[in-house]
């Protein structure tokens, strides 16, 4: 199934030490089995934080599977008014989803529960690291691409680009697909997920998934969230590394436009078995990206 909707639903929600509370929330929703893609925004008021938004992007799921706790596949971002700024996963963050999906008809309703630890921030200055929990969610979503006022979030997919070295070994330049979700607060862009994918002589099948919170266009991003698995590696990937994004971003209505550079160094691997830290540099990306 392919969905893509948006909604109402109820959550108990605790954030950090605070209070539990009972919200109505706006929830919109990606769903695509075939690529086992799953995307979450739930946004809400609160008394402290104001306007908030946690985004739950789940990148191997499937309607028969109900628990995931896996944070190599379970992305989680949580971006408020106050403080200015957000919070996102990492290789030391820890988080659960229980998530149970009916469809039918026109729409599909989410029920269950979640809960990050350790989210680090990703705004200006200094936040201690945060906790979100979702003691239980129950979301009805139409499938309707409206967007909803305020905070929404589109995807994308392009193809373009890459000149790249793993390791030691030799630079190649080959063709690579993307895809993004890229979020908004009031029609500016604030936070995207990329994805790249591309074949190696010798690793095989590589992607590289990067979170970039805040995200504001060109620029330069230090230490952007980053993951890199290759098929050769098997079950895992390289994170927690030195990583600098420097992007040159352009947005249209339907269509954007990468072009830029990423150096991740000392990547650490977090999988079965073991493998060295990794150095991955791209010295040249150029992508074309349809946004709907």
């Amino acid at each position: 199934m392919s969905f893509q909707g948006v909604g109402t639903g109820s959550i108990n929600y605790q954030i950090q030490n605070e209070q539990s509370v009972n919200a109505q929330c706006v929830v919109q929703a990606l769903e695509d089995d075939s690529s086992g893609t799953l995307t979450l925004n739930v946004s809400f008021i609160d008394a402290t934080h104001g306007q908030v938004q946690v985004g739950i992007s789940l990148f191997n799921y499937s309607p028969s599977t109900t628990t995931y706790n896996n944070i190599a596949y379970l992305m989680i971002g949580f971006n408020c008014q106050t403080p200015l700024g957000g919070w996102a996963s990492n290789s030391g963050s820890s988080a659960f989803l229980y998530v149970n999906q009916q469809s039918g008809g026109s729409g599909v309703s989410y029920s269950g529960s979640f809960n990050a630890s350790n989210l680090m921030w990703a705004g200006m200055g200094f936040q201690n690291s945060l906790a979100i929990k979702f003691a239980s969610f129950s979301f009805q979503v139409s499938a309707d691409p409206a967007a909803v006022e305020g905070f929404n979030y589109r995807t994308g997919a392009g193809t373009g680009t890459v000149t790249y070295q793993i390791g030691a070994a030799p630079g190649e330049t080959t063709a690579a697909t993307a895809s993004t979700v890229s979020y908004y607060n009031n029609g500016v862009i604030y936070s995207v997920i990329l994805n790249l994918h591309w074949t190696d002589p010798v690793q095989g099948d590589v992607v590289t998934m990067l979170i970039v919170n805040p995200f504001t266009g060109t620029g330069i991003y230090p230490s952007p969230t980053m993951m890199f698995s290759t098929a050769l590696a098997g079950s895992g990937n390289w994170t927690n590394g030195d990583v600098t994004l420097d992007a040159i971003y352009n947005e249209q209505p339907s269509v954007a436009s990468w072009q830029g550079s990423l150096a991740a160094r000392n990547l650490v691997w977090q999988g079965a078995g073991s493998q060295p830290n990794l150095t991955v540099i791209l010295s040249a990306l150029t992508l074309t990206v349809q946004i709907s």
